[in-house]
């Protein structure tokens, strides 16, 4: 079984050894070529996509966690302004 990367980077020579046994090869090759061409491509831009979805997740959780502390924070100035106590917060 030959390997694609082989195929790839020798397509002449494996039309060649295959022709000496009565099979062209030289289409199928040609498209076993621009079908992994087309397979790194989407790799490639599935591998960029998933980046970009880290990169926006983490700035979700990073916006997230600002809001949810901004929130604590206005909790715990409302209530030490209002008993003067921040050790009681269970009713928040």
């Amino acid at each position: 079984m030959l390997n694609l990367k082989f195929i790839q980077d020798n397509p002449e020579l494996v039309v060649e050894k295959l022709k000496k046994k009565n099979f062209d090869a030289s289409k199928i090759v040609t498209a076993i070529i621009d079908l992994y061409k087309q397979k790194n491509k989407l790799q490639s831009e599935a591998d960029s996509a998933k980046a970009e979805m880290n990169k926006i997740s983490k700035e979700i959780g990073e916006i997230f966690q600002r809001y949810c502390f901004g929130i604590i924070d206005f909790r715990i100035t409302w209530w030490q302004n209002c008993n003067g106590d921040a050790g009681s917060l269970s009713l928040l």
